[in-house]
């Protein structure tokens, strides 16, 4: 750790080593004459670096490093205050604010702001829970969940050297080491001496700094691009503060020695607070006891006396119910045991009631159950067991368990619902031949449905057939009644001929001539 501080302020006074003349020329004197007023954008939460505090006063290193500028050239700075880091550089793209006070070169920031020498250099280191695998280098940050401040320059770094690292940015640098902290997420990678900050002020103490990330922040100060004068302009004035005011300004805020809990004044205050607080505490306790002997002389009495009406109501209950200790062995068990064990309920005591529950039930229900009994007043926890009677007998019963306010007894209850297994297993048999019956009846009226479209379309078919039949039979009847008529007609016509051939042969008889037609009767 020392290490890396003294790594800080080496480069921190190697940045301000070449110097130049501050003094301005007539063209930025006159621009400045005309520009008394510049907005600068801070990182709301980069402490000791910048921030602003509860009374939202600008703080940290930066602001010292910007009055004293401010006070070089007589200009004044207002402080824009941003809601993070995003939000500051999304004004300084709009031109909203003319400058960044502490803020590390980047190829995207370059398009729209110029970049003073860097003021401020401080290592990228990677943070860990005090129980995680120690992680040195950036190579060994594959597979980890990787937290990052949303913006920072250590999400570019690792973007373009490593991009296959799962980064996982976040808005503020104090909501990852929170993350990092309860296990939510492996890793952070972050400034030296920021998480360092954060860590001592919140009192985070299962993280460490595992590693170095190999890559620094350089910060600088950032002007908008668009006012090249300004940038020249501050370059000149920072350069021309001297070293030494420059490091006083880094160990004001960045300390190699980690101070004294001794000379604290925070914990004189703490410690005079608890010495206080502890001597009213032995008052009040001291007082408490002298009340609670006299309540628990009372509270004997009453206790003896609600102790029969306790055991009355005890065995007055339904339902099968233990007092068991912790170790599960029954120190007490009512009647209704008897019915549901098969045993006599003094037998009972001393054995575990374990012993009546199936095997295979009672592994599956201890795992559940195993914390509860650790947690005193805790609600009831019902489990649907099979018990085993002293015959062998396999009873269905609804089990739950209660712990007693002194957390070492519990109050085991079995509600026997072997009737009512019984009767569900037949509902459900029930049931089942009812949906097979209504299967087989539904296949039945599918089938049946089947026949009755082909009977229909055989139907449809007979009734075109006879319809086809009628027509035909009505046509041969008459053609009949034509036939009919030309043979009664023509039958007539034979007649008349045979009539008119007798006449004939009549009458050539009677010339003595012979019959010229023979007449077929």
């Amino acid at each position: 750790m020392k290490k890396l501080l003294f790594v800080i302020l080496v480069f921190t006074t190697l940045s301000s080593i070449q110097a130049v003349n501050a003094n301005l020329t007539d063209e930025e004197r006159e621009w400045l004459a005309k520009h008394q007023t510049i907005r600068i954008a801070p990182d709301p939460e980069f402490p000791p670096i910048e921030w602003f505090d509860e009374n939202g006063i600008y703080q940290g290193i930066a602001a010292e490093f910007m009055d004293l500028i401010s006070r070089e050239l007589g200009i004044e700075f207002e402080s824009v205050r941003c809601n993070n880091w995003d939000e500051v550089l999304q004004k300084a793209r709009d031109r909203e604010v003319d400058m960044l006070p502490a803020a590390a070169q980047t190829p995207q920031r370059a398009e729209y702001m110029d970049f003073s020498p860097p003021h401020l250099i401080f290592p990228g280191v990677i943070i860990t829970r005090n129980n995680f695998p120690g992680i040195k280098t950036t190579e060994q940050l594959h597979g980890k969940k990787v937290v990052i401040v949303s913006g920072y320059v250590w999400q570019d770094f690792l973007s373009i050297h490593h991009p296959d690292i799962d980064i996982i940015p976040v808005k503020t640098l104090l909501d990852g080491l929170r993350d990092v902290s309860t296990g939510v997420q492996d890793v952070m990678i972050a400034t030296l001496p920021i998480a360092l900050y954060y860590i001592e002020q919140e009192g985070i103490l299962n993280l460490r700094v595992s590693g170095e990330t190999g890559y620094f922040t350089k910060l600088s100060i950032l002007t908008r691009k668009d006012w090249p004068i300004l940038g020249t302009i501050t370059q000149k004035t920072l350069s021309n503060i001297p070293a030494n005011k420059k490091n006083k300004i880094i160990k004001k805020w960045i300390t190699l020695k980690r101070k004294s809990i001794f000379s604290n004044k925070q914990f004189w205050i703490i410690l005079i607070s608890i010495l206080i607080f502890s001597l009213i505490g032995f008052i009040i306790i001291f007082l408490f006891n002298r009340i609670l002997k006299h309540q628990v002389v009372k509270q004997t009495a009453l206790l003896n006396s609600s102790e029969e009406k306790y055991r009355s109501i005890f065995e007055a209950t339904g339902t099968a119910t233990l007092i068991v200790d912790e170790d599960t062995n029954i120190i007490h068990a009512n009647k209704e045991c008897e019915r549901v064990t098969g045993n006599i309920a003094s037998e009972l005591v001393g054995k575990s009631w374990t012993e009546f529950v199936y095997k295979e039930d009672l592994l599956t229900m201890l795992k559940r159950s195993k914390a509860r009994i650790k947690e005193p007043g805790s609600v009831p926890k019902k489990y649907e067991v099979r018990l085993i009677n002293a015959k062998g007998e396999i009873r269905n019963a609804i089990l739950s368990i209660e712990i007693m306010n002194d957390s070492k007894r519990s109050i085991v209850s079995m509600i026997d619902i072997t009737e009512r297994k019984q009767a569900e297993k037949e509902i459900m048999e029930k049931s089942k031949q009812l949906t097979k019956q209504f299967e087989k009846s539904e296949k039945q009226r599918i089938a049946n449905t089947i026949i009755l479209q082909d009977l229909n379309k055989t139907t449809r078919e007979l009734k075109d057939e006879i319809i086809e039949h009628n027509k035909a039979d009505k046509a041969l009847k008459e053609r009949m009644n034509e036939l009919e008529i030309f043979n009664n007609v023509t039958v007539d016509r034979e007649l008349k001929i045979n009539e008119l051939r007798k006449e004939i042969n009549e009458l050539l008889m009677k010339l003595g001539r012979e019959e010229k037609y023979k007449i077929v009767t």
